[in-house]
């Protein structure tokens, strides 16, 4: 146990040493509130949606996925990165041997927006969801479906249902529901409301505040089918759990619109929406793979390697004190 808090320790701090700490720049901050918001152009807003899931400890383009974004940013703020679970998993033993805090420091340093726990997250119990949580405030977790206990608020403050961002006046709100399929941990695990019925709960209810809904899930597309069909569907779906990279118009009356981007960090989702001044007028998704020209992040590589080295120094202590 000691040795899994010092690798992360370790390599958490490579940030502080190199000036990227989020401890000065919060991850995830949310926008003004509306009243500081500068109104919308006379012309339409356009709002670029990025989106990762099921990364599984993986780091198979995950760098260059993240360098993508970073450099899609500084260039149009307009935009949101947001993940679907399952970020931790079965991928590198320097970053599994961690129980999730690599992925959550990494996930920090990549300045997501919004995240869900996916099952796998769950895999390693709710006490260390709680920890991680504890130790982490700044990851942007949601957590809609959570029923937390009577002495969970503090966690239920930290890690609300729904995030509301504001582009050019233009208010989006990303609701967040974790999987119910939990089955890895039966007995030491969050207890979880049914995702459909309170993904359309709070639909009606930020249909008051917000321009745009977003729904992260981490389920199969049966139940994302269920969540995009009837009066109370999303603008856009972003899902993970099936590992398949589904791209298209969703739901029985087709209002939503489901994207996936595989797993592993192969695959960048990412939907552009433009908004008129009254309504969403365009909402296209397109699914993109890591290429010789996208660069590596380099928080995320920085991070990666000290993990790396960590778990290269421990393996040798234990083999020469065998």
């Amino acid at each position: 146990m000691h040795n899994r808090i010092w690798i992360s320790a370790a390599a958490c701090t490579v940030l502080l040493a190199i000036g990227l700490s989020w401890a000065d720049e919060p991850a995830a901050a949310p926008p003004p509130p509306a009243a500081s918001q500068p109104a919308s152009a006379s012309g339409p807003v356009t709002i670029t949606i990025f989106s990762t899931n099921d990364i599984h400890d993986h780091m198979e383009g995950f760098q260059q996925v993240i360098g993508y974004v970073r450099a899609f940013r500084a260039k149009d703020p307009n935009a949101l990165l947001l993940d679907a679970g399952d970020m931790t998993g079965t991928g590198e033993e320097a970053l599994g041997i961690t129980r999730a805090e690599a992925m959550w420091c990494m996930a920090l340093a990549a300045r997501y927006d919004a995240v869900i726990f996916g099952n796998h997250d769950h895999g390693n119990g709710k006490a260390r969801l709680i920890e991680l949580g504890e130790k982490y405030p700044a990851m942007p977790m949601l957590m809609a479906n959570v029923k937390f206990g009577e002495k969970e608020q503090d966690l239920a403050n930290r890690f609300p249902p729904y995030k509301m961002f504001q582009f050019q006046g233009v208010k989006v709100a990303v609701i967040g529901v974790s999987s119910s399929d939990v089955r890895y941990t039966k007995k030491n695990r969050f207890e979880l409301y049914y995702e459909v019925p309170i993904v359309h709960q709070y639909v009606r209810k930020l249909r008051k505040e917000a321009d745009i809904i977003i729904a992260i899930t981490h389920l199969d597309e049966g139940s994302d089918f269920a969540i995009g069909s009837g009066p109370d569907a999303p603008d856009l779906i972003v899902g993970g759990h099936s590992h398949g990279a589904p791209c298209t118009v969703w739901g029985r009356e087709k209002k939503s619109f489901l994207i996936k981007a595989g797993r592993y960090g192969r695959v960048l989702g990412k939907v552009t929406i433009v908004w008129d001044g009254s309504k969403i007028s365009s909402l296209k998704g397109e699914l993109l793979g890591p290429t010789k020209d996208w660069p590596e992040d380099e928080p995320v590589t920085t991070l990666l390697k000290a993990y790396r080295k960590a778990n290269e120094e421990r393996k040798a202590k234990e083999s020469s004190n065998k």
